[in-house]
């Protein structure tokens, strides 16, 4: 590329690289900056664009001295410049300021322009100026230049095109004197063509091909695009490439923009110059004049290999050959742990309803001689003096003897309490809630006070009598909750039950028999369940206008569970519930570390818990009539309770436990709280202080210096979170108390112990090794479950290219499973793709592999069948029903996928996923960015070491899709990363402005065969790197700023590649009011067309408060801490990295409480851990471009923004899926993206109408939610201010 000249003028020749054909090319190094931060001054002399200064300001100067000879303003107006630049409209004041530098300090000298210019300037510079040892001078100039340079300048040839550039231009090089602080230029093996710049986008005149004859056509271009050219030629009219053409191409003359690149000029000029350009032909030509910016940086790019030898060597590859793996596994980390640690004898999650409550949990407990540091509490959270030494046990084992008798004697005391503790507390609220006269007259007759009286009697007296026909272990005479003891918003949903959703007109009147099975066996057990139910009183009698059936699924190894089925007698159809949120062991993780300590506790009987709106029971009927055959009075019973089955049984009993749970983690700021915390901790990525051994979002406990306790739930499933054993059991003991409390049964049966390796929650165990790191991982059932299933269809194979016929019904059966595994590991989740392929491999429109045909290529297949089948047995093919067969043949790809899933649970112990730990200490950011022609990626080490990779395409450039390539380009540079070892125990987030790229990631799969194979070795690279990897779409203009998109052109001189901080381009960790506090003025202008409450910007603090309208708290009739509740606007503004935590936290709000206006606003990053959420909850969902007034350009990342609107108070009661609301959506991301004012009234608008919808008549509501009235976009627009 640069060579000395020892020719006409003195260069020798220097031969580039041989680049192989076949392949691609790329070059890796590391980024070292000069640095002339202590250079006393810098001269820059050009003509028209003064180039250097890309240059110049990525190498710490900060200021420079700059003479241009007929600016094009164009260029510096829209530069982003870091460092002062002190303009001369002369080059005689230019000198003088130059003359006055301090001789002592370095200066540098930097001209750049035309043959003349530079003749002329460089032949002044070295007259007129004293240029002393520490004066450096480097000038760039067209080849022809002839300048008389002194003898001590040194000269070299550099070539254009062998600097990355599109021409074969060449340019001397006169650099004199200077330091290190400027080193040699350096070769570089990558070269690039006219193709890279050329747009298709652009008209011209037709042309033919360049495949065909011309014949009668008149030639009208001088050149082609593959011809080699020097920059001055590039005026000329060529042949291009253009969409706009039949043969798919034109005749033209090469736009603005595009002579902008072929100078390299960065895109943030190209669009302002180009438009210079294109209106002044003179121009073109002086620019084309000028060395182009990969010349000036070649001359020093700041360049350097890792040795620093000064050469960078090229790396070729065949694109289509990935390298080679070692054996894969499903963890992403291989702890030395003994096989006893994942082994369990609590790892059961199921336990039968009549196993033996393992008393030995308690016992060992009390038997345990406590510190002297704990902290005795009352029931009602006083603290005790009691000095724990003075304590004295029986013997320090349990006997049946001693303990037994005393242990008895206490609980059946205990049991008494209880019952008593219950009727004084209903007594005391009774005095709270009516006067003495009502109560002495309802003693004496009941029917003369008021029903609300009446109620809570009937229902008090039941729960004291099953209160006190309780043991200690069980509720032996059932439950029912001490509404009393609740909080006052839903004393009457535990009363009398929770309103349901229901459309009336659709209410059934089934009175169908019920079936029953024949076996004895099972006959006894499905009446021995029923039984139990009616002694309970949950099956009650009482008119009966339709009946509902019910059927028995296994449960554990010698149970049944009963079904009770409300869907075939169209109860359900009548019925409408909200979806809602549900956690995974994510959540739990979430709350963990490496030192956390877990406990179990389970609900009993969770849906009999809560009784079934009064206003149903009559539609939920029960046919006994054969277990009572002498009987003929005990034929129907029908629900008081909700029952399993009912459609909106999950949503009632859930969301009522959701508000108990408030009342049993209870007051946080109370320090004798085990749930105690007082502030939320922000860890997020992005953040120079991020930690990946720590959650992102956490709640501190200052008393205990750690991660404060929490309580997760999955309808009946809780388990609590601690720092430490005693935490653990004093958070367990809290929540399984005060469920009895509120009379909710806890089943004591099920309770496993305390532990850092509890058993299985939501499929998934999880262990947590000190010191080690933060586990998940399966029960061994289900392991070997898998290992069976997968031997069993590797069997079917007799070779590699066999492709056997299996079950379709049984693979769906087993693929399920697998999927259910895949929640516990991720990284199998991409080897699961083959089978849906076999499963849908008879469907129409698919090829022999299983993949969807492009509609075109499946247009030509049917075509190629008609000409062999006919045309008639053609089209019949075409129009087949689709009905599904028995049998499927597997497809190619599934056995090497088998293959790679046998070898993941080749084991012969469950495999831990590592969550966090220990050997997940450093966090790393990559870009990636690639175009037609090249790529490039950057990224920073641990060590803050800027490390990058770029290159031109091979055939792929032209041959496969741009979402190909930009995974493609991710890939391999992740793959150069891992060969060096830079992966190993990192969690890495990947940057693309690629949407394609982020999502088949995040999925693990794509309908793409190409991008497919590409998401299987980012997930093998998992495995084998010991690595997380996280990818992220980001915007084409971050991209730009970021500098890697640059780099894909081989510009090395914007973001980063200048030295911008890697982390000043991540603003994963800051919210949109952080990065724009205007944002906040705007929410606030149309918020308040919906409601006059004032907005609430909820802090991290009020995501698990304020968010979820708790607003100070109150005590019930016994004293104890409940929240005060207060509907409000809520905005919440989480962070990107938080958005995942934010919408959880919104759900289960929203779920509790539905009379609040909530608004989410979240800059569109990381969207695949939280967008649906969004798209499954919010009423209105849409996104607001950067570039409007209060989300300025800069911000790159569209905003998202959600809408949650309070319920309606009757049918639909939910607006979120109606019409209005999804066309509301779609106008609102169209008008904001035209006109910000148009946008900002639809917008008010819409929360006009939303303010209404419940003060309509029905028939009105439904037209309008239907939209079917027209409600136009107001004309006249007011702009916001």
């Amino acid at each position: 590329m640069i060579e000395d000249d020892m020719g006409s003028l003195g260069m020798e020749e220097v031969v580039s690289v041989d680049h192989q054909a076949s392949g691609y090319q790329e070059e890796c190094g590391i980024l070292a900056l000069p640095d002339l931060s202590g250079m006393g001054s810098v001269l820059v002399l050009s003509e028209v664009i003064p180039s250097w200064l890309l240059l110049v300001d990525s190498w710490g100067c900060q200021k420079v001295t700059l003479w241009v000879k007929d600016e094009l303003l164009a260029f510096r107006r829209n530069l982003n410049l870091g460092m002062k630049v002190l303009t001369h409209l002369t080059l005689d004041r230019a000198f003088g300021n130059f003359r006055a530098r301090d001789l002592s300090v370095p200066s540098l000298i930097l001209v750049q322009g035309s043959t003349n210019f530079v003749s002329d300037v460089g032949s002044r510079v070295c007259a007129e100026l004293k240029l002393n040892h520490r004066t450096q001078v480097i000038a760039v100039a067209p080849r022809q230049a002839r300048a008389q340079w002194p003898t001590d300048f040194r000269l070299r040839r550099v070539r254009h095109k062998t600097c990355g550039g599109i021409s074969k231009s060449s340019f001397v090089v006169a650099t004199r004197g200077g330091s290190n602080k400027i080193e040699n230029p350096k070769a570089e093996g990558v070269t690039r063509s006219l193709t890279g710049i050329i747009k298709s986008s652009l008209g011209g005149s037709p042309a033919p091909s360049p495949a065909s004859t011309l014949g009668n056509i008149k030639k009208v271009w001088n050149k082609e695009i593959e011809d080699s050219v020097r920059l001055w030629e590039l005026v000329d009219t060529f042949r291009l490439p253009s969409v706009f053409s039949k043969s798919g191409w034109a005749s033209r003359r090469l736009s603005g923009g595009e002579l902008c690149a072929a100078i390299d000029l960065p895109p943030c000029v190209s669009a302002e110059v180009g438009s210079a350009l294109e209106e002044d032909e003179e121009m073109k030509l002086r620019i084309l004049g000028l060395p182009p910016v990969k010349v000036l940086q070649a001359v020093n790019c700041g360049l350097t290999d890792e040795g620093g030898n000064g050469s960078l060597p090229s790396i070729f590859r065949d694109p289509r050959q990935a390298p080679s793996l070692e054996k894969i596994s499903l963890s992403t980390f291989n702890p030395k742990v003994e096989l006893e640690a994942v082994k369990s004898e609590h790892s059961k999650a199921v336990k039968s309803d009549d196993a033996a409550t393992e008393t030995k949990l308690w016992e060992d407990r009390v038997l345990t001689t406590p510190s002297a540091d704990t902290n005795w509490t009352l029931p009602g959270g006083g603290p005790v003096e009691m000095n724990a030494g003075s304590l004295k046990l029986i013997g320090k084992q349990y006997d049946v003897n001693s303990h037994g008798k005393i242990f008895k004697f206490l609980r059946n005391s205990m049991v008494l309490r209880f019952g008593k503790s219950v009727c004084s507390s209903f007594r005391r609220y009774l005095i709270s809630e009516y006067s003495t006269d009502e109560l002495a007259r309802a003693k004496s007759n009941p029917t003369s006070v008021s029903q609300e009286l009446q109620r809570d009697l009937k229902s008090g007296r039941d729960a004291i009598a099953r209160a006190r026909g309780s043991s200690f272990w069980d509720w032996d005479a059932g439950s029912f909750p001490f509404f009393w003891r609740w909080q006052p918003e839903v004393k009457r949903d535990m009363r009398d039950g929770t309103p349901l959703f229901v459309n009336k007109d659709k209410l059934p009147k089934f009175m169908r028999k019920q079936k029953i099975s024949g076996d004895q066996n099972i006959k006894d057990r499905v009446k021995l369940k029923l039984s139990k139910v009616i002694l309970r009183g949950y099956l009650a009698l009482g008119a009966v206008l339709s009946l509902t059936s019910y059927f028995h699924v296994p449960k554990g190894e010698d149970d049944i569970r009963m079904v009770y089925d409300a869907t075939a007698c169209g109860l359900n159809d009548a019925l409408w519930a909200p979806t809602f949120w549900m956690p995974t062991i994510l959540n739990v993780l979430d709350a963990a570390t490496e030192t956390s300590w877990f406990g179990d506790v389970d609900a009993g009987e969770m849906f009999l818990n809560y009784p079934l709106d009064i206003a149903m029971r009559a539609f939920a009927g029960v046919d006994v009539s054969w277990m009572y055959p002498d009987n003929p009075g005990c034929t129907w019973y029908r629900w008081t309770r909700m029952a399993m089955g009912l459609r909106s049984s999950p949503w009632v009993t859930t969301r009522l436990f959701a508000w108990a749970m408030e009342i049993i983690k209870g007051d946080r700021r109370d320090p004798l709280n085990p749930f105690h915390w007082t502030e939320v901790r922000l860890n997020l990525p992005g953040s120079s202080e991020y930690d990946p051994s720590s959650p992102r979002v956490y709640r501190w406990n200052p008393i205990a210096l750690a991660i404060a306790c929490e309580c997760v739930t999955f309808v009946d499933d809780l388990r609590s979170i601690g720092p430490t054993v005693e935490l653990i059991y004093r958070a367990t003991h809290q929540v399984e108390t005060r469920m009895g409390y509120l009379g909710l049964q806890d089943a004591t049966r099920k309770r496993r112990p305390n532990t850092q390796r509890p058993g299985e929650w939501t499929g998934s165990m999880t262990l947590a090794l000190p010191g080690v790191g933060l586990f998940a991982t399966v029960a061994q059932k289900k392991w070997d479950k898998a290992k069976t299933q997968l031997s069993t269809l590797l069997s079917n194979f007799d070779s590699p290219s066999h492709l056997p016929m299996f079950d379709l019904k049984d693979l769906e059966r087993k693929v399920g499973f697998l999927v259910h595994l895949g929640m516990t590991y991720p990284l199998m989740r991409p080897f699961l793709r083959s089978f849906y392929l076999t499963m849908n491999s008879w469907r129409p429109g698919r090829d022999s592999n299983g993949w969807k045909l492009s509609p075109r290529a499946y247009q030509e297949f049917l075509g190629h069948q008609r000409g062999i089948l006919g045309q008639e047995n053609g089209a019949a093919m075409e129009d087949a029903d689709g009905e599904a067969p028995s049998e499927v043949k597997a497809t190619s790809s599934l056995y090497t996928h088998l293959r790679c899933l046998n070898d993941l649970f080749g084991s012969d112990v469950p495999t831990l996923r590592l969550i966090r730990g220990s050997e997940v200490l450093e966090v790393c950011y990559m870009f990636g960015d690639a175009s037609g022609e090249g790529f490039g990626a950057s990224w920073e080490s641990s060590q803050g070491v800027i490390s990058y990779r770029f290159g031109v395409w091979g055939h792929e450039g032209t041959d496969t899709s741009s979402n190909y390539r930009e995974l493609r380009n991710l890939v391999d540079t992740l793959e150069v990363m891992g060969e060096k070892g830079e992966l190993n125990g990192k969690e890495l987030f990947v940057f693309t402005d690629n949407l394609v790229a982020e999502s088949v990631v995040a999925k693990g799969s794509s309908s793409s065969e190409l991008l497919f194979e590409l998401v299987v070795r980012i997930y093998k690279l998992e495995m084998n790197c010991r690595c997380n990897i996280r990818f992220v779409h980001v915007a084409g203009t971050r991209m730009i700023r970021q500098g890697t998109d640059g780099l894909s052109r081989g510009d090395m001189y914007e973001g980063i590649m200048r030295g911008d901080s890697m982390l000043s381009h991540i603003p994963l960790h800051l919210s949109a009011l952080e990065r724009s506090p205007r944002l906040l003025t705007w929410v606030q202008s149309w918020c308040c067309q919906f409601s006059k409450n004032k907005l609430e910007v909820l802090t991290p603090t009020d995501w698990f408060e304020r968010g979820h309208d708790i607003l100070g708290s109150r005590t019930n009739v016994d004293g104890m801490w409940m929240p005060r509740y207060k509907p409000g606007t809520m905005l919440w503004v989480p962070p990107p990295a938080a958005g995942r935590f934010v919408m959880s936290e919104i759900r289960q709000a929203r779920q509790k409480r539905q009379d609040s206006f909530h608004i989410v606003i979240i800059p569109r990053l990381m969207t695949p851990e939280w967008k649906k959420h969004m798209w499954k909850s919010a009423d209105v969902l849409f996104d607001i471009p950067a570039g409007v007034s209060f989300w300025k350009k800069e911000m790159h990342e569209p905003l998202t923004l959600a809408l949650y609107f309070p319920y309606l108070h009757r049918s639909p009661w939910e607006l979120k899926g109606s019409k209005l609301m999804v066309d509301m959506g779609r106008k609102l991301h169209g008008l904001f993206k035209t006109d910000e004012s148009l946008g900002f009234d639809l917008l008010s608008e819409l929360c006009i109408q939303a303010r209404g919808l419940d003060s309509l008549p029905f028939h009105l509501l439904r037209k309008v939610l239907s939209g079917r009235r027209n409600d136009k976009v107001p004309e006249k627009s007011r702009v916001w201010r």
